[in-house]
């Protein structure tokens, strides 16, 4: 078993064993956030980590967490963590935050709304000023072509793209092409 193997296996299972301390589901404990901590180098924060994400979740009124919700919960808890904050300096103003995109987007709506909506002080925060969708994202939708978009991408990065990554690349754009790209240097 080689060392990276080893590293993620052992933060798997401490993540499974906490996960429930830390209000977390398991997707985000064994992809999102054990991928995140591996590759940014900071397994030493793991439990930083999941005590901002439980904070992050509690100040965002406990949202229900499917895989996009808990990504956004995930990225400003490592935002938080890789610069020495807390959810108490979102509130107290003090500080200039720059909020991640995904958790921008999830308070503008772009991933729907909980249905009694988000804590208002935090989504004033978040916003600064910001409009909200009026309609659920799905409406605001161009249709898409989908073997269009295949044919773009595999000329945009030069490769093959599946059906699956092109729709990937719909969902998550930067992500995924910043996934790809990152691949492609490896190679």
């Amino acid at each position: 078993m080689s060392i990276k193997s080893l590293v993620v296996n052992t933060v798997i299972s401490w993540f499974n064993v906490n996960q429930w301390v830390y209000m977390t589901n398991g997707y985000s404990l064994t992809h999102s956030l054990t991928y995140s901590l591996t590759y940014l180098l900071t397994y030493s924060l793991r439990e930083d980590v999941l005590i901002a994400y439980r904070d992050v979740n509690e100040l965002f009124g406990d949202i229900v967490k499917v895989t996009p919700s808990s990504k956004c919960v995930g990225d400003l808890a490592l935002y938080l963590v890789t610069r020495n904050l807390s959810t108490t300096h979102l509130l107290n103003g003090n500080t200039k935050i720059d909020f991640p995109e995904s958790v921008v987007g999830l308070f503008k709506g772009e991933l729907g709304l909980p249905h009694r909506g988000f804590p208002k002080e935090i989504e004033n925060i978040i916003l600064k000023g910001s409009e909200k969708l009026k309609d659920r994202p799905g409406l605001l939708l161009s249709p898409i072509n989908f073997e269009e978009n295949i044919k773009t991408l595999t000329a945009k990065f030069n490769q093959i793209i599946t059906p699956e990554q092109a729709m990937s690349y719909l969902m998550y754009p930067k992500v995924f092409s910043d996934y790809i790209t990152k691949q492609q240097k490896t190679r």
